[in-house]
């Protein structure tokens, strides 16, 4: 099987599938560790519905949603921690605060600033 999360809905495609391949005695000893990753996935997928539906519900949440790279889940863990905007005089600051930081590559004594990271 290839390996990676893409892939990880094939070896349930496989057995369910009624035409594979496989031994007829080895398909329920197969399904046995697939099933946990099947309940796992919904209870995710319920997760995410939950926090898309308390991001929406608030407004100050639903206008930094519009906002490129921020979605429900940023939103949600950001809006409880971050200290009030007018702590920070320039967006940087909050940058700075979230830990993103531009990549450095300096030779010389020039600074070249990047593109932005995380320090984590």
């Amino acid at each position: 099987m290839p390996q990676g999360l893409a892939n990880a809905t094939k070896p349930h495609e496989i057995i369910e599938d009624p035409e594979c391949d496989l031994p007829a005695d080895a398909i329920p000893t197969l399904k046995a560790p697939i099933a946990p990753l099947a309940q796992l996935e919904a209870e995710i997928g319920k997760l995410d519905t939950e926090i898309t539906r308390r991001a929406k519900d608030k407004n100050v949440a639903a206008r930094r949603m519009t906002l490129p790279g921020i979605g429900p889940l940023i939103v949600t863990v950001i809006a409880p921690l971050a200290p009030p905007p007018e702590t920070f005089r320039k967006a940087w600051e909050f940058s700075a605060w979230l830990v993103l930081t531009p990549r450095q590559h300096t030779s010389g004594g020039k600074q070249r600033l990047g593109a932005t990271t995380t320090l984590s």
